[in-house]
């Protein structure tokens, strides 16, 4: 699979399958953009990736308010 130069949006990637999928993909020359409710585990899985292949974005957004995807 070659991911150099594409971005990703990971949708609940606070946890779970979305925290994993975030950090396998981090091997990749990526940008991968977190997304999830919960900012500061967001902040403390880019800090976690850092030193990854990837450039991680993360976005607070809950997919249930409007609002809050227009503004991610």
């Amino acid at each position: 699979m070659n991911l150099n130069s594409k971005s990703v949006l990971i949708i609940g990637a606070s946890s779970g399958i979305g925290k994993a999928l975030a950090e396998n993909l981090s091997n990749y020359e990526c940008k991968i953009f977190i997304a999830a409710r919960r900012i500061e585990i967001l902040n403390s899985i880019t800090y976690e990736l850092s030193n990854s292949k990837a450039e991680i974005f993360p976005i607070k957004c809950d997919t249930t308010i409007k609002e809050d995807i227009k503004n991610s």
